[in-house]
């Protein structure tokens, strides 16, 4: 058996390759409406952002968000443009929206266990759903910062001090 633990991200291009074979082959048919089509692009683009961004955490928030949601538009849409013809493309092409309706909790769940491991990894905690990294990258620029310098007076070899009010 191959030794896929030298692959980067093995599991998350799994995930990749598995939701693409499914939504390409789902919108085979003409059932599918074009929000099928612009909230699984939505997924595809999120998913390839968070293999790029190996290390960050923010763009799996959003693929689990976009998956989880995805599941109720889904159904939505199963329910309400399921096919009427009994072509064999209509019926193949519904019949694996229903399977990736079926594997996406799994895959949430999935990407959830994977944004876990990233957040231990960078050290913070998990915090809210769109509160990403920014708020762990804060430096405190004033705790370093002495009190602030006393004036003497003398600026440019002029004593204020001494000068008389006009």
């Amino acid at each position: 058996m191959a030794d896929f633990s030298n692959i980067p991200n093995f599991h998350i291009k799994l995930v990749f390759v598995a939701h693409f074979m499914l939504i390409s082959l789902a919108c085979m048919g003409r059932w599918a409406p074009a929000s099928y089509l612009f909230y699984n692009f939505v997924l595809i683009v999120t998913l390839l952002w968070s293999i790029h961004k190996h290390e960050a955490d923010e763009p799996v928030q959003m693929c689990v968000f976009i998956n989880g949601m995805s599941v109720i538009l889904d159904i939505l849409v199963l329910a309400m443009c399921f096919p009427d013809s009994h072509e064999g493309r209509e019926r193949f092409s519904a019949a694996l929206a229903i399977i990736q309706v079926i594997l996406r909790p799994f895959s949430t769940l999935f990407l959830a266990k994977l944004l876990q491991e990233r957040v231990e990894m960078s050290g913070g905690g998990m915090g809210n759903l769109f509160s990403g990294s920014r708020s762990r990258n804060y430096e405190d620029m004033d705790k370093n910062a002495g009190p602030p310098p006393i004036s003497t007076g003398n600026h440019g070899g002029y004593d204020f001090t001494t000068a008389e009010q006009i």
